[in-house]
């Protein structure tokens, strides 16, 4: 019967587990050792025997027989084994049970002691090997901490196998350096040799990265001593500073620290040359990093130029010019030519913010642009010459096709202007201008005024408007209800650049309820009503009080009634074919200009 010796392993290091190769031999004179398999796995039992050539000793299962066996993978970690002693057989006999936490890979005898009866005898050997491969599990799990970049997914690993590197996180302002075995970020871990054995994390490095340059840095003059600075933002960067010098290869001074994208600098001189850098910053634990500073931009603060210059006709023979306020101007330059591409000439300058050009030609046009200065020393600074906004002429042609077209009456025996007209009153303006509401019984009023059949075409249209006259309108429609011709003209544009939409024909109030003059405005409007006598009005559009444009009478099922228009029949509303009406109150918004004359 056999005998075993209890095996005492003893493993002087954690042993990890990665393949190697078996093989076996022995010296001449050494005792034979024969292993039952050369490739084992964890769990495999190895059996080895030796047969010594020695006369044993008394005491052949003595402990101090020891085989021990090294790793090739890893020198130092070894396995002493103690075999015991078979008296059928003859032989040291001993069975070793493959554990798990062995280091995978080939493992030879290094050295055999024996106790003999010459005492201890030691053999060594470097030949004879067995192989422990792995065992492949898909048990082992990776996690990534990227330590705050973007969330990386944990991976499942084979026992002893690599892996592939996951998606590289992201992570504002920095680098990523790679994933390391701790997250200090000491060793790092390299996805083509390094093999899962167990449960790990994996950590990923940072490098800070500076902010971005600044680009698209742009100076301009903000006023006569300042030049406002823009750049655009740079991703990830906390702030900005702003460098300025007066020459572009000479020494930059910080003049701002800021979290915005522009920066406006004042105190500057008026024509001078100054010249801008902008770099980014980003705040870390240890204070800022900055980017490179931008490619530099320069300007000159100069003169603003001036604004709301207008020029206006004040009679047959003068036109007067005016203007905004330019800040740091000393003075203003007028300049005059015949046509708009002609040649500008100084004709004045002056203090003041308006100018009169009298003793001009009648019917001839004009064209002017203002612009303002600064004296500093004995040098003049000057501004960007500004055209004026109406071209000027002056017509007295056009002004003669418009009448005023008021409505008069008689009152007391004396000749009355009718203003409005409302419950059976009249607001008359006596001839010293006294403005009085009377009965309208106490008012004779004459017949209608024949209308005048003679059309004003489109270029008298715009001529008039744009020209002649000034209207502004809040928004880009304006309204002219001529009465002396019973004719509406729409048009679209602004001041000074009015352009025909459209033009018709309407049927205002009638002499004894005249429709109420003036400038007005588009106010509230409405689908239809129903008159006092059960006619319908449709598509109405409030301009003061109860005086409406609106269609012409209908009937109370929508069929026309009375479509009259190019004469004076109304109670003092303003009657428009039903087509037009529709548009007009669809197109036309509140607030549009409305010129009723």
């Amino acid at each position: 019967m056999k005998k075993f010796l209890v095996i005492a392993v003893s493993l002087m290091l954690l042993f990890f587990n990665i393949p190697l190769i078996v093989s076996a031999a022995s010296d001449t004179g050494q005792p034979t050792i024969t292993l039952s398999q050369t490739k084992v796995k964890i769990g495999d039992i190895i059996k080895i025997e030796l047969e010594a050539n020695n006369t044993l000793s008394d005491t052949p299962n003595s402990n101090d027989n020891v085989i021990l066996i090294r790793s090739r993978v890893k020198e130092n970690q070894t396995i002493s084994l103690h075999p015991s002693y078979n008296e059928n057989t003859k032989k040291y006999e001993l069975e070793y049970t493959i554990p798990s936490d062995i280091l995978m890979g080939e493992w030879y005898i290094e050295k055999v002691v024996l106790q003999d009866n010459a005492g201890n005898s030691t053999y060594n050997y470097s030949d004879i090997s067995f192989t422990v491969d792995p065992v492949v599990t898909l048990d082992l799990t990776v996690e990534f901490d990227s330590q705050g970049g973007s969330t990386v997914k944990s991976d499942i690993a084979y026992y002893n196998a690599t892996i592939k590197a996951p998606s590289t996180p992201i992570r504002t302002g920095y680098v990523f350096g790679g994933w390391y075995k701790e997250a200090e970020c000491l060793n790092a871990w390299d996805f083509t040799t390094d093999k899962v054995t167990e449960n790990i994390t994996l950590y990923s490095k940072w490098t800070l990265v500076a902010p971005g340059i600044p680009k698209s840095l742009k100076a301009a003059s903000s006023s006569y001593n300042s030049i406002n600075v823009n750049w655009g933002a740079v991703v990830g960067a906390d702030g900005y500073e702003v460098y300025s010098s007066t020459s572009n290869t000479g020494e930059y001074t910080l003049i701002s620290t800021t979290t915005k994208t522009s920066y406006n600098n004042t105190g500057l001189v008026t024509n001078s040359t100054y010249y801008y850098k902008v770099r980014s910053y980003k705040m870390v634990s240890s204070g800022k990093v900055y980017s490179d500073y931008s490619i530099a931009a320069s300007s000159k603060p100069i003169l603003g130029l001036p604004i709301n210059v207008m020029a206006t006709r004040i009679n047959s023979k003068g036109i007067k010019l005016s203007w905004s306020f330019v800040a740091g101007a000393n003075a203003y330059e007028i300049y005059r030519a015949t046509t708009s591409t002609g040649t500008y000439s100084l004709l004045t300058k002056t203090i003041h913010l308006d100018y009169t050009n009298s003793n001009l030609i009648t019917g001839k046009t004009y064209y002017y642009k203002v612009r303002a200065y600064r004296t500093i020393g004995n040098i003049s600074v000057y501004s960007n010459l500004a055209v004026a906004t109406n071209k000027t002429t002056t017509y007295t042609v056009f002004n003669n096709l418009v009448q005023p077209n008021g409505v008069y009456g008689k009152y007391a025996g004396l000749k009355v202007e009718i203003l409005d007209q409302s419950n059976n009153k009249l607001l008359i303006k006596k001839a010293n201008g006294t403005k009085i509401w009377v009965s309208s019984s106490n008012v004779s009023i004459g017949k209608n005024p024949t209308t005048n059949a003679k059309y004003l075409d489109k270029k008298q249209l715009e001529t008039y408007v744009n020209i002649t006259s000034n209207f502004i309108s809040d928004t880009k429609y304006f309204t002219w209800v001529d009465l002396n011709r019973q004719r509406v003209s729409v048009f679209t544009g602004s001041a000074g650049n009015w352009a025909l939409l459209k033009t018709y024909s309407c049927a205002s109030g009638n002499n004894s309820t005249p429709s109420k003059r003036g400038f007005f405005t588009v106010q509230d409007k409405g689908n239809s009503f129903t008159t006092e006598s059960g006619l319908l009005v449709k598509y109405w559009t409030r301009f003061s009080g109860n005086y409406l444009l609106h269609s012409t009478l209908l009937t109370a099922s929508g069929n026309t009634f009375d479509a009259t228009v190019g004469t004076r029949l109304s109670h003092g509303c303003i009657r428009m074919p039903l087509d037009m009406a529709k548009w007009y109150y669809e197109k036309i918004p509140a607030g549009s200009l409305i010129w009723v004359n």
